[in-house]
């Protein structure tokens, strides 16, 4: 009888998981279509400024949810490998090649101008075409230094000891403007996230937090949203982590944790949304290849709808990208699941 409440436990745990991602996904996604959008009302907005704090801390403290050291370094390192690097030398070296045709074939205006040695631009620049995968070589990189001190670390107070002095070392590089290539700078800032994560999972907190009276697990979700939110309002700021620039280190890792601790709350209350849950569960994919999507449908919505104003052009938008998922997921994961670290 427990073996069975254990396992629909674990299942709901998953799909509420799921809904989180779907959820910072979301924000990632509507914020980079703002891009588009010059001089709109939503980039100096105290919501912008909230999604900014906690977008993508919330995804490096869910990797940890499933981060392990169990296997040898070897079979752990080969499968984060295939799982994140892969992907990202995909999509890095198909958007190189897509530039290469149309800025240096078709000779068509892009955002910035191109150079045949923009291929190299991932060894000494933050910023690139589609450089949203910048998030699989910072979870790589945090991922390893994490795997080393957790295998290594002589305790508990050691290893958060380790954990905190190389993010804080992240910190000072980006404070100085200190660039490590390949996001290292970026994994060091990013890695007590992970570890965050890494502690919920090792003390069983969503297990415990599971197991509660549904009356209970409610109040404390909906108390952890609340906190969460205001605190994320007062002292939310835009940080941005692709750079590795954050003013204040506090309100950076404070707010990254209440926020993301507030959409897992939110997420956990609700349980599962269709639309959402669906592209939280093919977000490595969607991290991939929204800034395609969201090219070519800012561009139909402008030809088409030009009259219409920034927020309504801007969420149509934000539903045809994810929309077209129900579409592409099926393709890929029938011709092409190793590009997103999947098997066939």
């Amino acid at each position: 009888m427990v073996k069975g409440n254990q396992s629909v436990m674990m299942k709901q745990r998953l799909e509420y998981i799921d809904l989180a991602k779907g959820f910072a996904m979301l924000m990632v996604v509507y914020i980079h279509i703002s891009i588009n959008y010059a001089d709109n009302p939503f980039a100096d907005s105290w919501v912008r400024r909230m999604m900014g704090s906690m977008f993508m801390p919330i995804f490096f403290i869910m990797s940890g949810f499933f981060f392990s050291v169990k296997q040898p370094f070897r079979d752990w390192v080969k499968k984060k490998t295939k799982r994140l690097i892969v992907p990202f030398l995909v999509f890095y070296l198909l958007t190189y090649l897509m530039n290469c045709v149309l800025c240096g074939l078709l000779h068509v205006q892009t955002k910035n101008e191109f150079h045949y040695g923009d291929l190299f631009q991932v060894f000494f620049r933050d910023v690139f075409a589609n450089n949203v995968i910048w998030f699989l070589l910072a979870l790589f990189w945090s991922s390893v230094i994490l795997y080393v001190i957790a295998k290594n670390g002589r305790g508990r107070i050691w290893q958060t000891l380790l954990v905190v002095i190389l993010g804080g070392g992240g910190k000072i590089l980006g404070d100085y403007e200190l660039n490590i290539p390949l996001y290292i700078d970026t994994a060091l800032t990013a890695l007590p996230f992970v570890y965050i994560g890494y502690l919920v999972k090792e003390y069983e907190v969503l297990a415990r937090v599971s197991v509660m009276p549904k009356n209970k697990r409610v109040t404390l979700m909906l108390l952890v949203f609340v906190v969460g939110f205001i605190l994320d309002y007062f002292f939310g700021q835009g940080a941005s982590m692709v750079n590795n620039m954050q003013p204040s280190a506090s309100r950076f890792y404070g707010c990254g944790v209440v926020g993301s601790l507030s959409v897992l709350a939110l997420s956990n209350m609700i349980g599962k949304l269709p639309l959402v849950s669906f592209v939280g569960r093919h977000s490595i994919l969607v991290l991939c290849t929204q800034m395609y999507l969201i090219n070519l449908f800012v561009k139909l919505t402008n030809r088409f709808f030009g009259s219409l104003g920034y927020y309504p052009a801007s969420l149509l938008v934000l539903l045809l990208v994810c929309v077209s998922y129900y579409a592409l997921v099926p393709l890929v994961n029938r011709y092409v699941p190793w590009i997103i670290g999947e098997k066939k």
